[in-house]
């Protein structure tokens, strides 16, 4: 029997079981008429009445429900494999599948309970008569703000790896000033992941709304975020890495609520926001130039629509291609993060005519250029390198005296915020460490400090 259902317990705290004799592998609410009738129709249920299949299904959601651990039920995602196909897509009145052989779409029955999904989730782009043809996704680049190859394809890269169910996710920061077109950018990429809804997510305040909001999408969008609490930094890393949420639950004194919280994040503003070193050093960023020849923002979003079916089509294909791939990609010299993503941008390198060196090279273009942008774009970054330019080995003050001595119009608890925010570049790029000492009697101390370099042997 276990070969034919699984019954298991979602994040929501629901019981959801799946049919694993089914090519697309669907997965029923276990209240719902679906339920009742995969399991009447198992060899072992042959010519017992209903009252033995709603008490075995009883039984099995009773175990369900206290059982410690629970799945994420994605509101798209029904495949829970990792780097094989096939990857089913699950819309609202249609299903794709990805399989190795081609790419599918089947119309589906929109009765209560039939499959998971959010209530406000788009249909899916009718693919239908599409060419499926990896070209037609490069059509996306002529449309959006991203004129450089490496970066598109570090972009691609991420768009590729959200689509199907990763051990880990990078985080996609869009970032740039006003009329750099970072808003529309973000809603064409979540268009592609994950269409739930029109608008892009507002700022979570806490862990607990970041929980909900998992729960619910599969990709976490913050829009306009102008900063980011160190809580919140530390809540988005371990939702991209994976993790789990446990908070007592309410009226109750000893039952608890878990979410396993591990989804793809975009953050767009106009700067960047991820101060927290282990945060930045997961995220691929990009910062957008003004737009040279603007378009009216409801043009540009027409031109989008009527391209999606095709650019969708181009990039299922180019997911197929890609996961072939996966299994033969060998990866010498990797970063000790994103050690998965590296692996899927090689193999669509390899898709679009590119080798490995150009992926690597983009790669830590990004990276550098994120974190050269943060300097030049700092009033404070740009002080601290005059300082250090003229000779100087080390600055030790306090937030207060820095302030008055260069005459800066912010608060000292503001230096603070920002140059916890400037700390890896200041570290990769000026080689400059900054270090809090501690409160003194005249405010809080700080000291930034010459890095040595490493002597080549």
């Amino acid at each position: 029997m276990k070969e034919k259902i699984e019954i298991f317990k979602g994040a929501d705290q629901q019981v959801y079981i799946t049919d694993l004799t089914s090519e697309l592998k669907t997965t029923y609410k276990i209240e719902s008429p679906e339920a009742y009738y995969l399991v009447r129709q198992l060899d072992e249920f042959e010519g017992l009445g209903e009252k033995k299949v709603q008490e075995f299904i009883g039984i099995e959601a009773q175990k369900a429900r206290l059982d410690g651990d629970s799945k994420q039920v994605a509101n798209r995602y029904l495949q829970k494999r990792f780097g094989e196909l096939p990857i089913v897509i699950d819309g609202v009145t249609s299903i794709i599948g990805i399989f190795p052989d081609g790419i599918i779409q089947l119309e589906k029955h929109r009765s209560k309970g039939r499959f998971v999904y959010s209530r406000e989730k788009r249909p899916l782009p009718d693919v239908k008569g599409c060419s499926f043809e990896v070209d037609d996704y490069k059509r996306f680049q002529e449309l959006i703000n991203l004129e450089d190859k490496g970066d598109f394809l570090l972009l691609t890269t991420c768009i590729v790896s959200a689509m199907g169910r990763q051990a880990e996710y990078p985080i996609l920061g869009v970032f740039g000033a006003a009329k750099s077109a970072k808003s529309t950018l973000c809603k064409f990429v979540q268009s592609l992941i994950d269409p739930t809804t029109t608008e892009l997510g507002s700022q979570c305040s806490n862990r607990d709304d970041l929980a909900v909001a998992v729960s619910n999408v599969h990709l976490l969008t913050i829009d306009n975020a102008a900063s980011l609490k160190p809580q919140i930094q530390d809540a988005l890393c371990q939702i991209a890495t994976g993790g789990t949420y446990v908070k007592r639950k309410l009226h109750s004194d000893s039952d608890t609520v878990r979410v396993d919280l591990l989804t793809p994040v975009l953050i767009n503003g106009i700067s960047n926001p991820l101060n927290q070193e282990d945060l930045a050093s997961r995220a691929i960023t990009f910062e957008l130039p003004k737009v040279k020849s603007p378009k009216s923002k409801q043009s540009l979003l027409e031109e989008f629509e009527d391209a999606l079916p095709s650019i969708y089509a181009g990039l299922l294909e180019l997911i197929r291609r890609v996961y072939l791939k996966l299994p033969d990609i060998q990866v010498d010299e990797s970063p000790i993060r994103l050690v998965d993503y590296y692996r899927m941008g090689i193999a669509i390198s390899e898709v679009f005519g590119e080798d490995e060196a150009f992926f690597r090279i983009a790669l830590k273009r990004n990276q550098r250029r994120s974190l050269v942008d943060q300097i030049e774009n700092s009033v404070v970054a740009s002080i601290i390198k005059e300082v250090f330019d003229d000779e100087g080995k080390e600055l030790r003050l306090t937030y207060g005296e820095f302030v008055r001595k260069f005459e800066l119009k912010i608060q000292p608890r503001q230096l603070g915020e920002e140059l916890r925010r400037l700390a890896p570049a200041l570290r990769i790029v000026l080689k400059i460490s900054f270090e809090e000492l501690g409160h003194k009697r005249n405010g809080n101390l700080f000291r930034l400090k010459k890095v040595k370099s490493k002597k080549k042997k």
